[in-house]
């Protein structure tokens, strides 16, 4: 099964049902930014809008 990167929420504070990661990678694409976020040793990607203001080593929560 695949999970397409916009259908990953991230966010800076903890929520239902979100697991814990760390952003590794910032990739400006247009008005939007592709997170490479680690979860332990699997990196996933996750898209965003560029208002979104985060930085590499953030400790963030991702879901679905």
């Amino acid at each position: 099964m695949g999970v397409r990167p916009a259908d990953i929420n991230v966010s800076s504070e903890p929520v239902p049902g979100g697991i814990e990661a760390k952003i590794e990678l910032i990739e400006p694409v247009g008005d939007e930014q592709l997170l490479h976020i680690a979860l332990d040793d699997i990196i996933i990607r996750a898209l965003e809008p560029i208002t979104l203001r985060m930085k590499p080593g953030e400790r963030v929560f991702v879901s679905v």
